[in-house]
């Protein structure tokens, strides 16, 4: 091996090593606040059937599937757990039987038991940022409902993946998620659920994000 190859390979196995450190502080510091911080903040994403496969998933985008934040309790813990979102859905009343949002106009959603319909086509979660334990679900409800709506028929198209993005600003502006490339995580979020969206059978999943992240810079480096 010449010298100057010989020193390339050192500088990329000394970049790696500065990488892996500083995901594994990352990841120390994680831990460190879980003692304080109980309940968990994540992003999820429903596929939305057709939508979310061959050429309308690439025409799509992010759009493809559908975004939601969760608040949940620690991974293996029995707890609440609470779904926002912004969405367009219009249903059937059972009690009237009338049409409910037939112009489909963006509403926000906070369910405490999720619609069974949307829980069959979750593909996972990725895990963001936390919340103190002792900020009661009722408050976040009321923060999520903040958040402003997707615009009906605007260019560039509003939907529940920009509904989630200011969502996570919000979150952030409250120091509950760090600081994340939020095209960076869109990216990586997809990506999960095409992933997930191939698999059968398909079980609950969580990840972290920063565990994506970690995966593929490392991919990175030695592609």
């Amino acid at each position: 091996m010449s010298p100057i190859a010989l020193l390339h390979s050192q500088y990329l196995r000394a970049t790696q090593l500065e990488v892996d450190l500083d995901a594994s502080r990352r990841h120390f510091d994680w831990e460190h606040r879980r003692s304080s911080m109980s309940r968990l903040i994540a992003v999820a994403l429903y596929h939305r059937d057709h939508f979310s496969q061959g050429s309308a998933r690439r025409a799509f985008g992010p759009g493809a599937y559908h975004w939601a934040i969760v608040v949940m309790s620690p991974e293996g813990e029995a707890g609440d757990r609470r779904v926002f979102d912004a969405t367009d859905a219009s249903n059937i009343d059972p009690t009237t039987f009338r049409l409910i949002n037939p112009a489909m106009d963006w509403w926000f959603r906070a369910q405490e038991t999720e619609d069974p319909s949307l829980a069959a086509k979750l593909m996972g979660h990725l895990i963001i940022g936390e919340v103190p334990l002792d900020v009661p679900m009722d408050e976040l409800k009321h923060f999520f409902a903040k958040v402003p709506l997707p615009v009906k028929d605007s260019d560039p198209q509003e939907n529940s993946v920009t509904w989630v993005a200011k969502a996570i600003q919000a979150l952030q502006r409250q120091g509950w998620v760090p600081e994340l490339d939020l095209e960076q995580l869109k990216s990586s979020a997809v990506a999960y659920a095409d992933e997930r969206l191939r698999s059968e059978p398909r079980e609950l999943d969580i990840k972290h994000f920063t565990d994506l992240q970690r995966a593929s810079t490392q991919q990175t480096s030695l592609s």
